[in-house]
């Protein structure tokens, strides 16, 4: 992971800056123990790796604990940071996607992440089909959620602009007006485009949100008890990232990168939902 030294001064700025988010002085007083205890950890992690992993155990039941109170981006990436530091794969790649719900575009949370997939030992495959999906509606897929509301904002504004000046029809050229219409069409399409991807995006958090394994291994299977049979010859490793499909009593019916579904259960597991 790069840049944690000097990153986590500004980490800590603008963790500060949501302060109002913290509704209490332990709140506040727990995010100074724990910024200054992973300060404490970055500074001497190469001189003395076992101290400092002690020190970024403690500063991380600090961010936990104020993470029990409040949804904060910045919070959800510093966790993440301890974990990855920890070697904990699959609970640094949980946060940082949960960082990435509340900061989407992050460049540097960004390059953590993929940091942290990198060490995955489970490397999946998109099939071509999903590949091709994902190259044809590269709008949906390679704009954060964030950029496409503003588009939508952007195109409705312009549409609802270019549909005031149709009102003054007797006032323009027939060539202009047939230049405003195609225009407002155009944009009003437009917004409807990245309204529509956003909306998708809604419902699939609602309904199939994403998921992270956080077992060291586990055993998937083809049904929701130990007594079906395993779906592979291997386990799942910490990290695999899925998609929920269905849940019933301690088990997860997941998805997979490579479209395989299978069951796994649901303490081997963490999804990436906000409280």
């Amino acid at each position: 992971m790069k840049k944690s030294g000097f990153l986590i001064i500004i980490i800590n700025f603008l963790i500060l800056t949501h302060i109002f988010s913290l509704d209490s002085k332990l709140n506040i007083e727990l995010l100074n123990q724990g910024n200054d205890l992973f300060q404490q950890a970055v500074n001497i992690e190469t001189s003395n790796p076992g101290e400092a992993q002690s020190l970024y155990e403690e500063s991380l039941i600090r961010y936990l604990q104020i993470a029990e109170d409040i949804q904060n981006g910045k919070l959800f990436y510093n966790i993440g940071n301890i974990y990855f530091h920890l070697d904990d794969i699959g609970r640094a790649i949980l946060f940082y996607k949960k960082a990435a719900l509340l900061m989407p575009g992050d460049s540097n949370l960004k390059e953590n992440l993929e940091a942290a997939r990198a060490l995955r030992v489970d490397t999946l495959n998109e099939k071509e089909s999903i590949r091709i999906l994902k190259t044809i509606f590269f709008i949906h897929y390679k704009l954060s959620t964030t950029v496409r509301a503003l588009l939508f904002v952007a195109f409705i504004t312009f549409a609802w602009i270019s549909a005031v000046f149709l009102l003054f029809k007797k006032k323009i050229p027939s060539s202009l007006f047939q230049v405003f219409t195609s225009t407002t069409l155009v944009f009003a399409f437009l917004a409807l485009v990245f309204l529509g991807s956003i909306m998708i995006d809604t419902i699939k958090i609602q309904t199939h949100p994403e998921g992270v394994i956080t077992a060291d291994a586990v055993i998937a299977r083809k049904g929701d008890g130990l007594s079906y049979s395993p779906s592979f010859e291997d386990p799942l490793h910490s990290g695999l990232e899925f998609t929920l499909l269905d849940e019933r009593t301690g088990w997860y019916y997941i998805e997979i990168s490579d479209n395989t579904r299978t069951w796994i259960p649901a303490n081997a597991a963490s999804l990436i939902v906000l409280n």
